[in-house]
């Protein structure tokens, strides 16, 4: 009998939209839809199985090396008593250890809207500074006729990638653009109906931007994050990693810290000298396959940080 590895269980799962606006100082969230987990079985028009290892199409352990493979039977995902249970189980299939269960959202008319009023805008956080060379804004009908394109680092000061004025389709693909940052903004100052802002889709394109890495062939920069004085600040450069290199800056010196992927998996744990001072530590993640990461930091007095970054 095959005894299961874990389980996760969701009482109830429901999608929220996050809609900012200059005019407002806090963000209004809108129910899309939720699922209460009442029928016998996963509603289809919410829930989309993927099986297998991912190499079917091309993408082979789901681009995170996972081991599982994953299956749309009961015994891994399935409802009880109003719960979604999905269990992942010490069994070989498909060449795989283990098997468990990966189902998504498919697309359910989702959209962003803003107030019925001028200017408004949509801000998206990239994750890290991109080179930004193509936008396309797939509008509802109540599409932008007056409108910009914008990047910022900081959310403070904003560039403008694209100018348009007088815009007439839904569909609107920006390409040959030139700009960096880490922010996108689409920045809405006339609209082509009375109501207010509505975009379906919203897709950027570019390459992490290199000059924001600070990458040396000699020893590592003592430079220290900087923060409030008394607070413990740390930072990673460069965010994306192109290399096997990256430094971790600290404000504080390092007792401990832990590498783990976003499946959960930890790399590695080091332990540092007491008493280290300041400054840069270098870390080889060559090793690493490409994906996301979280290093989490111990100081002497057991406090935490928890930083984020990509490895290409």
């Amino acid at each position: 009998m095959k005894s299961p590895v874990y389980s996760i269980r969701l009482k109830r799962y429901a999608l929220f939209l996050t809609l900012l606006w200059p005019c407002l100082a806090h963000a209004r969230r809108q129910l899309v839809w939720e699922d209460n987990f009442d029928g016998p079985t996963l509603n289809p028009l919410y829930w989309t199985c993927e099986t297998g290892d991912g190499c079917n199409r091309g993408n082979c352990g789901w681009g995170n090396q996972e081991l599982e493979y994953y299956t749309s039977r009961p015994e891994n995902v399935r409802l009880e008593n109003g719960r979604l249970v999905i269990e992942a189980r010490r069994e070989n299939m498909g060449g795989k250890p283990f098997t468990s269960a990966r189902i998504k959202v498919p697309k359910v008319g989702t959209r962003w809207s803003s107030a019925f009023s001028d200017p408004q805008w949509i801000v998206v956080d990239l994750g890290a500074d991109y080179a930004i060379n193509r936008v396309k804004i797939t509008w509802e009908t109540a599409a932008a006729r007056d409108y910009e394109v914008q990047l910022s680092g900081d959310q403070n000061s904003w560039t403008t990638l694209k100018a348009v004025a007088g815009n007439t389709a839904l569909e609107n693909d920006h390409t040959g653009l030139g700009g960096h940052g880490r922010y996108l903004r689409i920045c809405s100052t006339g609209r082509a109906t009375p109501y207010g802002y509505s975009i379906f889709e919203l897709e950027a394109y570019g390459t992490p931007y290199a000059g924001s890495a600070v990458m040396s062939a000699g020893p590592a920069r003592q430079e220290p994050a900087v923060g409030k004085a008394g607070e413990w600040t740390a930072r990673l450069y460069p965010n994306q990693v192109l290399n096997g290199t990256l430094q971790l800056l600290s404000s504080e010196g390092i007792r401990q810290l832990e590498l783990v992927d976003m499946s959960g998996r930890s790399w590695f744990v080091q332990l540092s000298q007491q008493g280290r001072g300041t400054g840069a530590y270098p870390l080889d993640v060559s090793h690493l396959p490409a994906g996301m990461y979280l290093l989490r930091l111990w100081n002497a007095q057991h406090a935490t940080r928890l930083l984020k970054f990509m490895k290409q």
